[in-house]
Order: C-alpha cells, then sequence, then structure tokens
C-alpha cells in the first residue's frame, strides 16, 4: 500500500526532541509549549506551523515530506549503507533512536548529503522500464568531471532528436552489497505550462521546464548495466551506447549477445524447488503462473496458473494431474515466462513482505534493486534461472 503524506500524522509520529531540533536548526521560533505535546494533542504546533509565513511555512512541509519519505525501514538500511560508503558508523547512531521518523530527521539534520543520496537512490527503486545489458565485467565507472560531463552532452544530442534535452544533469552514486555503481541523468524535458499561483499571490500561466529522470546502474561483477528510460529500444540502445563510452570508457557498445539470459527449463524438473538459504530470510518461493510455448506453433500458448498456498511443486501438481501433461509430455514445451512469488520472514513485528514478479525468457526480469529484491536475484541465480 502506497504511502501518504499527512502533516498531523507525521507531527504526532514523530519525537518532540527532534522536532525542536529542525526548527532551532532553521531559525524558526514557534509559540508552543513543547512539554504539553502528546500525540494526542499536537493542534497547538500544526497551528503554530500554520501561522509561519508562507516562505518559512511551505519550507517546512518540503522537509517533512522528504523526511516522511524515507521514514521506513528500507530508508534506514539506505542510510546506514551510504554511511559505510563515506566510513561514517550510521547504524551506532540510529540504534537509540525512537523510530523510523526520528531515524530520518536525524539524518536530515546530521548528515545532509547521507539523506539526499539515500532519497535519490531510494527513488530509483520506484522507476520502471527497466531495460538490462551486458557491457562486460570488471569496467571502471569514471569519477571525472570532464567524463561525465561528456555523457551529460551526448544524452543532450539524443533527446535533441525528439525536440527536447536542451539542458541535462548527471549525479553519480555508489551502492553496495553487491556493489553497483549508479549514473542518474535528468535531460530537460518539452516545457509545459500550468495556471497556477507565483509567490506572490499572482494568478496566471507560469511555464515550467520540468526534467526527466533516467537510471543507469552497471553492476562491475556481472558486467551488466540497466537503464531506466522510457522509449523503443532503438532509443535505450543510444543511451546504453553513450554510458559505454563516456561513462565506462569503451569504444563502443558491446553486441548483445554477450546479454545474461534467463531461462526457465529449470522449472521443468517436477522435483523443481527454489534453493532458499537461511540467511535470505524468506518464508517461501514458488510459481503464480508459469507459460508455456507450443514448439513450431506460432502464438500457440498454454498458462497454467495457480493460488500459491505454500505447498512444495504445486504448479507441477497441477500440470500432471489437471492437464494430463506427464513429465514426456512437458519435455517439448518451452516455458517462456512465469509469475513467482516470494513471502519474506516477519520482521519488526510486522507480517513479512510479500511480493510478486515476473520473468521472462530470454532477459526480462521484473526485479527491482531494493534489499529484498536483491535476495529475489540471489535465489534465481541460485536455481539456474538467472545467470547474472
Amino acid at each position: 500500500m502506497t504511502r501518504q503524506y499527512s502533516p498531523k500524522t507525521f507531527l504526532r509520529q514523530s519525537p518532540n526532541p527532534v522536532l525542536q531540533q529542525y526548527f532551532h536548526a532553521n531559525n524558526l521560533a514557534l509559540d508552543v509549549d513543547w512539554k504539553c505535546l502528546t500525540p494526542r494533542r499536537i493542534d497547538p504546533l500544526f497551528d503554530a506551523i500554520e501561522a509561519l509565513p508562507d516562505e518559512a511555512r511551505e519550507s517546512v512541509e518540503r522537509d517533512f515530506r522528504l523526511v516522511f519519505g524515507m521514514a521506513t525501514p528500507k530508508g534506514r538500511l539506505l542510510f546506514i549503507e551510504q554511511g559505510e560508503i563515506r566510513s561514517i558508523d550510521l547504524a551506532e547512531r540510529l540504534s537509540h533512536v525512537e523510530n523510523h521518523y526520528e531515524a530520518a530527521m536525524v539524518i536530515f539534520l546530521e548528515h545532509r548529503e547521507v539523506f539526499e543520496v539515500a532519497s535519490c537512490v531510494n527513488e530509483m527503486h520506484l522507476l520502471g522500464h527497466w531495460r538490462k545489458r551486458w557491457v562486460g565485467k570488471g569496467l571502471h565507472a569514471t569519477t571525472e568531471p570532464e567524463q561525465i560531463a561528456a555523457f551529460e552532452d551526448a544524452m543532450q544530442g539524443i533527446y535533441k532528436k525528439q525536440g527536447r534535452g536542451r539542458h541535462c544533469h548527471v549525479d553519480r552514486y555508489e551502492r553496495r552489497d553487491p556493489l553497483r555503481f549508479c549514473y542518474f541523468a535528468y535531460p530537460e524535458d518539452f516545457p509545459t505550462s500550468d495556471i497556477e499561483y507565483d509567490d506572490q499571490h499572482n494568478f496566471g500561466r507560469v511555464t515550467r521546464h520540468p526534467a526527466m529522470e533516467n537510471a543507469f546502474v552497471y553492476d562491475p561483477q556481472a558486467g551488466v548495466v540497466e537503464i531506466s528510460a522510457t522509449g523503443p529500444k532503438k532509443h535505450k540502445e543510444a543511451l546504453a551506447e553513450a554510458f559505454c563510452v563516456h561513462i565506462l570508457g569503451l569504444k563502443t557498445l558491446p553486441p548483445e549477445n554477450g546479454l545474461p539470459r534467463i531461462t526457465l527449463e529449470p522449472a521443468m524438473n517436477p522435483s523443481f524447488s527454489f534453493p532458499i538459504e537461511p540467511e535470505d530470510g524468506v518464508v517461501r518461493m514458488e510459481f503464480k503462473t508459469i507459460r508455456l510455448d507450443y514448439p513450431c506453433a506460432e502464438q500457440m500458448q498454454l498458462t497454467v496458473k495457480i493460488k500459491p498456498n505454500g505447498t512444495p511443486n504445486a504448479i507441477h501438481a497441477l500440470m500432471r494431474d489437471k492437464l494430463g501433461l506427464m513429465r514426456n509430455t512437458l519435455r517439448p514445451l518451452y516455458p517462456s515466462q512465469a509469475k513467482i512469488v516470494v513471502e519474506f520472514e516477519p520482521a519488526n513485528g510486522r507480517r513479512g513482505k510479500r511480493m510478486t514478479f515476473q520473468v521472462t525468457s530470454p532477459d526480462s526480469c521484473g526485479l527491482g534493486d531494493d534489499p529484498h529484491e536483491q535476495i529475489a536475484r540471489r535465489i534465481l541465480k541460485r536455481a539456474g534461472i538467472t545467470n547474472d
């Protein structure tokens, strides 16, 4: 379920000391008796914020929305990860906070760079339109400003063919476990306009120049770059080539035949099970659907679907018992697509996370980059379904 920001809920969840620290750090004096505030009685604080001058009130709301977005278990893990990259022990610092809201506010106030990078990486998890491209293992992902500037110029050139992309900005970040180098590109989109009020409360049409968000994630161990961008394959290949040339130092984009492949052939074994290890923290992982393609029969497919319930090899039993597909009958059929359900162990007194994703042969995987999805990726690799 998507979390929705609510000012009063945010104030109830955020401990008073860290809120006081925020307003003190921003030189905002509020006519509030902090000792009288409780999670059930936050209206005086809410009213005091509403009474601030427009610019100050809007700044507070922007900050609180940013903090709210990172006040999650995933946000805390990203803070710790980015702290490790900068040799800052944030695990110890955050071990004494009351909840995720306080953790996010503490990092916002005390380690702003860590907060901003972690926020950007968190947004990456929400992006779609991912395309995976094999480019080669162990390549150096540049940090040189000149090469990053050349990549920005190349992005502008690609998007100018569409009548946009007059400007472009690129940020570089690092991830751990596994090591990944992330580049976020923000080419300028088509200008647009809205009917709105400006800062002086004048009503009229205001022109905006929004930025698109493209992400490039290079995994040197797997030799793969994943690209999040909208557009056809030809467009994404142009973006991939610009990334390879200017960021990875290649002469051109490597041929696509090196792309790590996805195969669902292991799933055709009636005794197949996902190789879950204790450290994965996974309760169960099973197929929800398997799509079978008939050989030499164009557009002829059969999709087998079950309601996952934890029964081992349930989908194989369905194929065998209900459809009459015995093992020797299954062999000629080609498994081309599957939906997989993963359920994780409960954490912090809450139900375990449950997610469903799709894999399609030969090269499409619906998993993203957050910690739970990385665990699922590792299990797929152990199972022989992916090799990256």
